[in-house]
């Protein structure tokens, strides 16, 4: 996946790094290494962040699971 998608669905969910890790896992430094292209992320979490692309409303869904 394009690091670029991942950076753009975190910003239109209104999350800064530190959130998104909090919410979806993977350490402190997850989103920072997805975004730089130095670590792939997992593939649940693409198909996740494209289902919350499409819906974001469903943030609050995923926040409280």
């Amino acid at each position: 996946v394009d690091p670029g998608f991942i950076t753009n669905v975190r910003k239109k969910l209104d999350l800064d790094q530190r959130e998104a890790a909090e919410i979806f896992g993977g350490g402190v430094n997850a989103f920072s290494r997805y975004e730089n292209g130095k670590t792939k992320p997992p593939l649940a979490l693409v198909k996740l962040l494209k289902v919350l692309d499409r819906h974001p409303d469903l943030l609050n869904e995923v926040r409280a699971a």
